[in-house]
């Protein structure tokens, strides 16, 4: 990023990174990561955070998702070295790969993984102890309209439809949304479900509702 900013009509002492959802997760990996340090000078969160739950695993547990990933494009996972596993991948073919990650994604996500030179630590805890870079200027927020997402667990929600939006609706797609996330979310579906209806009724805020 420094050795081309110039080129581009920027300042490499004024590098600025940013990112929105999952993209946000990972300038915040970057901002907690010691082989960042220097890099850039400013940061943009837009709707995510390094400590969120889809925001980062253990190095153990991503790696037990590629071995996973690994076995169901055919690679001889159980008689072959680490390196031999990696370099079974490096030669899958792209489509069979992007098929079975996508595959994967509804119930285990690929995410960056600590424990590492990377990251070293947990996100929450490198947090708690300041462990980050700390002459970053951070800007960070939500986007209003984050939410409309869930239009791909409940079609139904698709603005061009002219459907009625009800309370219960609203109440599976959000159980949809964090089932996906986890079991331990999922068991929060009501109290979502309340934090966001509140104070609106079916028959008078359907457009607030949609």
């Amino acid at each position: 990023m420094q050795q081309n900013a110039a080129h581009f009509g920027g300042d490499a002492r004024l590098v600025t990174v940013f990112g929105e959802s999952s993209g946000s997760m990972a300038v915040g990996t970057l901002i907690l990561s010691p082989l960042t340090k220097g890099l850039f000078r400013r940061a943009i969160l837009q709707s995510g955070a390094p400590n969120q739950f889809t925001g980062s695993q253990s190095a153990k547990a991503i790696g037990e998702k590629g071995l996973v990933l690994a076995a169901k494009i055919g690679c001889p996972v159980k008689l072959s070295t680490a390196a031999m596993i990696m370099a079974c991948l490096e030669r899958a073919n792209v489509v069979l790969l992007q098929g079975e990650v996508n595959k994967m994604a509804a119930t285990s996500l690929f995410v960056p993984s600590f424990g590492t030179e990377f990251l070293p630590d947990n996100p929450a805890k490198l947090l708690k102890a300041g462990r980050f870079n700390t002459e970053v200027d951070l800007l960070y927020g939500s986007n209003r309209d984050e939410g409309n997402g869930v239009y791909a667990s409940n079609p139904a929600f698709n603005p061009y439809r002219p459907v009625t939006i009800t309370f219960p609706m609203i109440r599976v797609a959000i159980w949809k949304v964090l089932k996906a996330a986890g079991p331990i979310l999922a068991r929060q579906t009501n109290q979502t479900f309340q934090w966001y209806t509140r104070g609106l009724t079916e028959d008078e805020d359907e457009d607030k509702l949609r």
